[in-house]
């Protein structure tokens, strides 16, 4: 869920995609109650370049 918070609360046109590698706790789909491992999204862009736009501490 902390993805959805502070990520795609700024337009991110200029992406193709994102990933969350590793399944990270916290994440969408694996949530576990107050978990939150630390995670990097990695995102594409439109022309093919990867990034680390943003990166999330253990909670």
């Amino acid at each position: 869920m902390f993805l959805q918070h502070r990520f795609f609360a700024a337009r991110r046109d200029h992406l193709a995609g994102i990933a969350a590698p590793g399944m990270p706790a916290g994440s969408p789909g694996m949530e576990a109650g107050a978990a939150r491992h630390a995670c990097q999204v990695i995102a594409l862009t439109a022309s093919g370049t990867d990034l680390v736009p943003e990166v999330y501490p253990a909670t």
